[in-house]
């Protein structure tokens, strides 16, 4: 087929047939819209120098086969998997969905956080099994108000989520890499990952929001957790896994150094042996997990659909990008 303007490959087999549609009928107007289904027709279109644009989740083989690609748009905010060495060699801009999803991300959080504080798992077990517990301290529920809730990565994810705190009455701490603003009007105070050392202690509730970088690699490990008040603070993880040492947190859930935790991202993914967790962190009585599914709602892929419209047109426009990933940083 003999196309007349520049072509944006779009790679997303989950996308609803009303969210192509919007696509197409808002980007046909600009570029050619080609949607690939097959691996195969993607590495095609890639090496021979047709695709300017292409988008899909994060996938190696686009910046190692591209010739002539451009923009390399994702469908999920972390890049941390490709090869940005590679692209900046190749001058491929690769821009993330970062802040597309951060509401449905932000709201499991407070999920987890919730049903964590309130025992929900396990008085629901308790009753499945025709067990009615009496109304003693030892079956008390807890609560978010007057909690000190930190939010470790406070970017799009992280400020959604302490705007969902507000109405719970808990004191929301932000942790950005670098000082900054103290305050935005949403988070009680914001510090320096330098400072964080003076506010842990004093955390009930962990939620990490980091990317996984170099830096970010591992870094809640032992030592971080044994400066938590021992066996009260509960963990909520929407960043990714391997910000967590694995073998850490097993001994911190094992060890009651911390109360208990909610996860939704992890270590391992299937097919990868051991997934999700080598260490069975997934099935501990004291940890509610969900399968990374954070960012997925009803809603997410017409939130997506206006991401990506809008960064291309942009970029066919010469203007600014959103979630434009620094080659350095990994985010």
């Amino acid at each position: 087929m003999k196309r007349g303007k520049m072509a944006c490959g779009i790679m997303w087999s989950t996308v609803d047939e009303d969210v192509r549609n919007m696509i197409d009928s808002r980007l046909g107007r600009y570029i050619d819209v080609i949607w690939i289904n097959r691996q195969e027709e993607a590495l095609s279109l890639l090496e021979n120098g047709e695709l300017k644009i292409f988008v899909s989740f994060p996938r190696n083989w686009v910046i190692e086969k591209a010739r002539n690609l451009k923009l390399y748009q994702l469908l999920s905010a972390g890049a941390d998997r490709l090869d940005l060495k590679l692209a900046r060699e190749k001058g491929i801009i690769i821009a993330s969905a970062k802040g597309a999803n951060a509401f449905y991300v932000a709201e499991l959080a407070v999920a987890h956080m919730l049903a964590l504080v309130k025992r929900i798992v396990y008085f629901d077990n308790l009753m499945k099994n025709d067990v009615f517990p009496p109304y003693t301290r030892e079956y008390q529920m807890g609560t978010l108000k007057n909690k000190t809730v930190i939010i470790l990565g406070y970017g799009n994810i992280g400020r959604e989520i302490a705007r969902l705190l507000k109405p719970f009455g808990a004191r929301v701490i932000g942790v950005r890499r670098r000082s900054g603003p103290r305050s935005d009007g949403v988070c009680d105070e914001i510090i320096s990952i330098g400072e964080l050392d003076q506010y842990i202690g004093h955390a009930d509730i962990i939620v990490n929001a980091l990317p996984l970088t170099k830096d970010t690699h591992g870094l809640l490990n032992k030592d971080f957790f044994s400066k938590l008040k021992k066996g009260s603070v509960y963990l909520v993880n929407v960043g990714r896994g391997p910000t967590i040492d694995e073998e850490a947190l097993a001994e911190a859930l094992d060890k009651n150094y911390i109360a208990g935790a909610g996860i939704d991202v992890w270590w391992l993914y299937p097919p990868e042996p051991g997934a999700p967790s080598r260490y069975g962190i997934h099935k501990n009585n004291k940890v509610i997990a969900t399968p990374h599914r954070g960012g997925s709602s009803d809603l997410v892929g017409y939130d997506l659909a206006e991401y990506i419209i809008e960064n291309i047109v942009n970029f066919l426009n010469g203007k600014p990008l959103k979630g434009v990933v620094d080659y350095d940083l990994g985010y």
